[in-house]
């Protein structure tokens, strides 16, 4: 098994942050399909089910866009493993990207534009091709290696994509970073030189208390390398509502604190 991380194929080691079976993006049936994976619309409104699906689409395909040897990959679907228990509800995943998908578009536009000062998003989505009754057949690829598990997040309704300035991020993980952090000119060259990197993410709990983070260094290359706004995924502890999400993704910083202050 293999698995892709910054466009560079990499084995599958001991080591490697682990997408098991039970790992999903299956988000069930409707009319919309994505890779052989079908869309429940049972427990959403027609305008976001279909916005969310739209969305999810998008996604999809870019995830594919700029590597050949994708073209046959589908969605990662932990629905084909009978002993899946991940299954809250259908409707998290197209909440999850109806509620950002201003957000995605900004970041699929950036990430196909000549303008280095724009972030070069990789997908959060995990593919995946093979002969599902033969699990060793697997192979699996993860673009983004910093959040490999973020369809299992999405799908339990525990996730929002939002934009921030670097120093907005700085200051919901740690404003003194930039005191004490040595300077990472490798990071900053590839971001100069429009190289896609890995999400930054927010760890919280209780919808919007910020406990945890990770992505300083790229939050302070950002800021060298002339980048306004990054991609930041917010990570909840439980499922939120999806009104604490659209408030989390369209006011984030009057929504988001710190558990320190």
């Amino acid at each position: 098994m293999v698995r892709t991380v910054g466009g560079i194929k990499k084995p599958f080691g001991d080591d490697r942050k682990k997408i098991s079976k039970n790992s999903l993006s299956n988000v069930s049936a409707s009319s919309s399909t994505m890779g052989g994976i079908r869309f429940d619309s049972s427990k959403l409104g027609d305008k976001i089910m279909g916005d969310g699906n739209s969305v999810i689409e998008k996604v999809f395909n870019f995830s594919r866009m700029n590597d050949p040897d994708l073209k046959n990959t589908r969605l990662h679907d932990s629905n084909a493993y009978k002993n899946s228990k991940l299954y809250y509800g259908y409707n998290t995943i197209q909440d999850t990207f109806s509620a950002s998908s201003d957000v995605i578009d900004k970041l699929i536009e950036w990430r196909n534009s000549g303008d280095n000062t724009k972030w070069k998003w990789l997908s959060p989505l995990t593919l995946e091709e093979g002969d599902r009754t033969n699990y060793n057949s697997m192979k699996y690829y993860n673009l983004d290696g910093h959040n490999t598990s973020f369809l299992t997040d999405a799908h339990e309704g525990k996730v929002s994509i939002i934009l921030l300035s670097p120093d907005e991020f700085l200051s919901l993980a740690d404003e003194s970073a930039e005191e004490w952090m040595k300077r990472d000119d490798k990071l900053t060259d590839k971001m100069k030189r429009g190289v896609p990197i890995d999400t930054p993410y927010l760890s919280t709990e209780d919808g919007n208390i910020v406990y945890g983070h990770e992505g300083r260094h790229r939050a302070i290359s950002a800021k060298e390398a002339g980048i306004k706004q990054i991609p930041v995924y917010v990570y909840n502890r439980d499922k939120i509502t999806p009104d604490m999400r659209r408030k989390i993704v369209n006011s984030p910083m009057t929504t988001l604190r710190r558990r320190d202050r």
